[in-house]
């Protein structure tokens, strides 16, 4: 898993439907992998606008890939 998240630059979180807790953004996270997720993720409330970014919108996410490029 190391290896995998050693070759990313971000990783996306999408979803449009709540959902429940996932590990995913955590494990990306303690890889030094920033993490852009949908406000509908379940780990959204573990993370902070800062170095992990949280959209609502098309819009906002591209602003915040713009911000991380």
């Amino acid at each position: 898993l190391t290896n995998i998240l050693d070759n990313l630059d971000v990783v996306v979180v999408p979803s449009i439907w709540e959902e429940t807790f996932g590990f995913v953004p955590i494990e990306c996270v303690t890889n030094g992998v920033p993490v852009l997720l949908s406000r509908h993720v379940g780990a959204e409330m573990l993370f902070t606008d800062d170095y992990q970014g949280k959209y609502s919108s098309q819009g906002e996410l591209l602003k915040k890939l713009n911000a991380l490029d």
